[in-house]
């Protein structure tokens, strides 16, 4: 597995001359991979010191007790929601034991000092299991099964074997979406890659909504709504890391290095977005959508029923990527972008996690081209730290 993370100063923190707030960490435990990202609340003096111990809490705990890759949804859902509640105790131990070493003994521990937020995904492929407290988010990557073109015949990424047409799947389920009785027993039927199975212990996260635009507002999509509301990117080859390109510009595959061919013309998928094949990218741990009242930390009250927790099930898992919120404005779209409605909530941008994924595995894991675009112009407009983390699967 190619495990690879990059942590840039924002440029507002910069010209304030603040220390980056943010930190990750991963860890490769050979068949699974742990990862990380924090973000230390801005008007906390120490915060960045609470989003080191948040990554290592979470590092610590998830490396432990690994369900294994033939274990019930309910295993899977009942294992990550424990290590949960156990990140945060072990945050909260760590937090308070190093604000006492410090502070006058006749004043309490004000653990909000070191506030952060904080995303973690154990990736044990085709298992992800997510948590998270606050604004932090995760992508998984797939990739399509072979099957004949219905035209010349060749195999070709994208459809189910012998169906003789494109798949015409409804997308990945938002982890508060339920899978359906199947999923009561388990992973479908071998052979039938089906739906990505979201284990009956997920949380019920908000859906998500548009999110980098004051004036952009509307209500989540009903429960059971298929991709059609924007939550899977319908893109296929991945691009090579470079220009970002304009925000909205779903990028090309026209590159040199970029291998496969383009859709047939006015191909698309069950989602409404132009279908290529090859991987895709799915946002299935969501930011909390505008005008939520308050960002949520570790350290604030009843954090630990506030912990969104949740695991899922593919087949076609191919890579998971978390980034604290700075990188927002790099990574997701606005649904206008796609001439989709406001619901839709934010998409994926397949041109920074397809080409992040593709230019890695041509690497071997080197993180520069990671860092060179969270430095970039159009990162840097966001003004805030950017961190980004990630597990891919090797291979082509």
């Amino acid at each position: 597995m190619i495990v690879a993370g990059a942590a840039i100063q924002g440029t507002a923190h910069l010209a304030r001359a603040q220390c980056c707030q943010d930190a990750f960490k991963a860890v490769d435990l050979g068949t699974a991979a742990v990862l990380a990202v924090a973000d230390g609340a801005g008007g906390r003096e120490r915060s960045a010191l609470g989003a080191h111990i948040a990554v290592d809490a979470a590092c610590r705990v998830l490396a432990e007790n690994v369900p294994e890759v033939e274990d019930s949804p309910e295993a899977w859902s009942e294992w990550i929601a424990a290590a949960g509640a156990r990140v945060v105790e072990d945050y909260r131990r760590t937090v308070e034991g190093v604000l006492s070493a410090v502070a006058d003994a006749s004043e309490p521990v004000d653990t909000g000092a070191l506030a952060a937020t904080l995303a973690a995904a154990v990736v044990r492929p085709p298992w992800v299991a997510f948590l998270s407290i606050g604004d932090c988010f995760g992508t998984v990557l797939t990739r399509e099964p072979d099957e004949p073109d219905p035209q010349d015949g060749s195999s070709r990424p994208g459809d189910r074997e012998g169906s003789g047409r494109p798949d015409e799947r409804a997308g990945f389920r938002r982890p508060d979406e339920r899978a359906g009785p199947d999923a009561l027993d388990g992973p479908p039927a071998s052979g039938d890659p089906g739906e990505p199975v979201a284990s009956p212990g997920s949380s019920a996260s908000g859906d998500p909504l548009a999110i980098g635009d004051p004036g952009t507002s509307g209500e989540p999509p009903a429960a059971g709504e298929s991709s059609a509301s924007g939550n899977s990117s319908a893109r296929g080859e991945p691009i090579t890391i470079g220009d970002p390109g304009t925000s909205g510009d779903p990028g090309t595959s026209g590159d040199p290095g970029t291998s496969g061919e383009p859709p047939a013309a006015g191909e698309s998928s069950a989602s409404g977005a132009a279908r290529t094949f090859g991987e895709r990218c799915h946002l299935v741990l969501p930011p909390p959508p505008p005008g939520v009242p308050e960002t949520v930390f570790l350290s604030s009250p009843g954090a630990t029923l506030r912990l969104r927790s949740f695991a899922l099930w593919d087949p076609r898992l191919s890579g998971v990527v978390l980034a604290t919120d700075g990188c927002a404005p790099l990574t997701l779209d606005r649904p206008s972008l796609r001439e989709l409605p406001p619901e839709a909530g934010p998409l994926p941008a397949e041109r920074f996690f397809c080409g992040l994924a593709a230019t890695l595995r041509a690497n071997g894991g080197d993180a520069e081209p990671l860092r060179a675009l969270l430095s970039g112009p159009e990162a840097a407009r966001t003004g805030d730290d950017l961190t980004v983390v990630c597990a891919l699967t090797e291979g082509s």
